[in-house]
């Protein structure tokens, strides 16, 4: 039988040897980083970015359904079924900025401001937490801090309408109060606080149940069964509310198609309405299990040292992964042995259980999944180096009968390395920033053409009118029409080219099982894609156009509307024949 995980009762407590110095500097030192991360966030003009993953406009539109006292829906989806995919309280949240400000798109400012807010409480609780570790002075917290505050993947998500920020802010201050908690007097109002945090959490999104088991766990080691009812209590009303919705709502029921595309608009409606139906339609029955685990493991394992180095900015392209191993590593490393004195720690608890559905999950963003843990990776980052310098420099200077070219060539050995690494480091930053400003500034230009179609949309056609478009929701939005995309492609496409090909082939599908009679194309469409999908899908879009009917084209040709009606039969016909 193996032994239980040896814990640390008093980490809580370990606050390192600075920190009661001058706290008033250390706050104030938080407060402009505050400054400057709510500066670089605006910057960046963050409503031009609503669309771009859809999600954002999907938890905006649901939350206009709720503020209108119609329900929790997916309202700008053909049919407004219920929303049963995204936990509630996002949204629910989203509904008070509509019935503060019912004016679209005025109203993303107060969604991004709260989502702003959010962050400050994310970067206040990791600096907190950051100050607990021992190794690390108050100016490093302080530091380490900055750099999450100034982070692209930080900024991108505090400046799009999605839960990561708020997700992260619950989480993180979940795992710091059940830290703390030994070290308080008797730990119930840490244990609560903390199980209500998580029960806020996995009302946010669903990857907080694991985080709420694996606190759950740390309790029960940390301090055994009867401290760990309190945190039970915290959580319960929340996972009990959360189980309860499941049962009720039902997922709408999937429209009819064409034989050849049925699997097609199948899938595409699942990944509107359940997590899990989708899960299953493209691992089991397309990529297969063992593939997306093996790929998950891979970029789960790598995706520390990413967020420090991103292989994409680094060229030669043979030595693109070189840099993000090593930082994974330390990372990794780090956390592991000295965030907590190589103790478990309730973050090492939490980190398992929620690495677990990530290794099987079809879509694998490591970078906006494992966001809440980034303050954590870059300590463990900054104490391997602290401690790799010192001992490096303690074999220059300590005395050894070696000749004076050893120690030179060691030395040079480790500037070069420490240079090179600190390049790589400000040129992926660089490079990350870089692209979140143009990302910016080029839909900025598309969005004045996509607002013309809108309006046209939104003067020639009747409030029952359907739309295919990629950005969907932001159709019914801004055009106050519903519709769907034209076909989602399965992750699975991307081992096997035949399920891509019956996807392209049945790419006006949906729009016969839904009704819709405009199609919305875009330049930018299918952005958000992989290779090859995003030029196969703009080229097969030129092929339907070509047959289409055209009725709208903006100013400069961007943006085109197109009647669907009459020629919905084209483009899976071939496939038909095949079958």
């Amino acid at each position: 039988m193996k032994p239980r995980p040896t814990v640390q009762e008093d980490f809580g407590a370990e606050a390192n040897s600075n920190s009661h110095q001058a706290p008033l500097m250390l706050w104030l030192g938080l407060l402009l980083i505050f400054a400057l991360y709510t500066a670089l966030v605006w910057s960046l003009t963050p409503t031009n970015y609503f669309g771009l993953t859809e999600d954002d406009s999907l938890y905006f539109s649901s939350g206009k359904a709720l503020a209108s006292g119609q329900g929790y829906l997916l309202s700008s989806l053909p049919g407004s079924p219920q929303a049963t995919k995204y936990p509630a309280l996002y949204p629910w949240l989203m509904s008070w900025v509509w019935r503060a400000s019912p004016s679209f798109p005025q109203n993303l400012k107060i969604a991004i401001g709260f989502n702003v807010v959010c962050g400050f409480v994310f970067l206040g609780i990791a600096f907190v937490f950051l100050r607990t570790i021992p190794d690390l002075t108050d100016a490093e917290s302080l530091v380490i801090t900055a750099l999450c505050a100034t982070h692209p993947m930080v900024l991108f998500h505090s400046a799009n309408v999605l839960p990561e920020i708020p997700f992260a802010a619950f989480t993180l201050g979940a795992i710091v109060l059940v830290t703390r908690a030994p070290s308080t007097a008797d730990g119930k109002f840490e244990y609560a606080a903390s199980g209500v945090l998580s029960g806020l959490s996995l009302m946010t999104r669903t990857l907080g149940i694991p985080i709420a088991a694996g606190l759950f766990l740390a309790t029960l080691a940390r301090s055994g069964w009867r401290r760990s009812i309190y945190f039970t209590t915290g959580v319960l009303p929340f996972a009990g509310f959360s189980f309860w919705r499941s049962l009720r709502a039902t997922p709408a029921s999937i429209p009819d198609a064409a034989p050849a595309c049925a699997n097609v608009v199948r899938t595409s409606w699942l990944y509107y309405t359940s997590y899990l139906g989708f899960w299953r339609a493209d691992v089991l029955h397309g990529s297969g299990l063992l593939h997306v685990l093996k790929q998950n493991t891979l970029l789960l394992l790598l995706q520390p040292g990413a967020y420090l180095v991103d292989p994409h900015t680094v060229r030669p392209e043979a030595l693109a992964f070189a840099p993000a191993v090593i930082l994974s590593v330390a990372a990794i490393r780090g956390l592991a042995r000295r965030v907590g004195g190589g103790k478990w720690q309730p973050v090492h608890f939490a980190l398992v259980l929620y690495a677990i559905p990530l290794l099987i999950w079809d879509y694998p963003v490591m970078e906006r999944f494992l966001l809440l843990f980034l303050p954590l990776f870059m300590a463990g980052v900054w104490l391997e180096g602290k401690s790799l310098v010192r001992r490096i420099i303690a074999d220059l200077v300590r005395t050894r009968p070696v000749g004076p070219g050893r120690q030179t060539g060691a030395a040079v050995f480790l500037a070069v390395a420490l240079l090179s690494l600190a390049f790589s480091l400000g040129h992926s930053y660089w490079r990350e920033a870089a692209m979140l400003r143009k990302t910016s500034a080029v839909r900025q230009k598309l969005l004045v053409d996509k607002q013309q179609a809108y309006s046209w949309l939104a003067a020639n056609t009747s409030p029952q009118t359907r739309v295919l478009a990629y950005e969907d929701a932001a159709v019914y939005l801004y055009a106050h029409r519903q519709a769907i995309r034209p076909v989602i492609f399965s992750p699975a496409g991307i081992v096997r080219p035949e399920r891509l090909n019956a996807e392209l082939a049945c790419m006006t599908a949906v729009a016969d099982a839904t009704g819709a009679t405009y199609y919305l194309i875009s330049e930018d469409d299918f952005g958000f894609e992989w290779e090859p999908a995003i030029t196969l899908g703009r080229k097969r879009e030129t092929e339907l156009a070509a047959a289409l009917i055209p009725i709208f084209r903006s100013a400069t040709g961007r943006v085109q509307l197109y009647r669907l009606q009459g020629t919905l039969d084209f483009g899976y016909k071939a496939l038909e024949n095949r079958h």
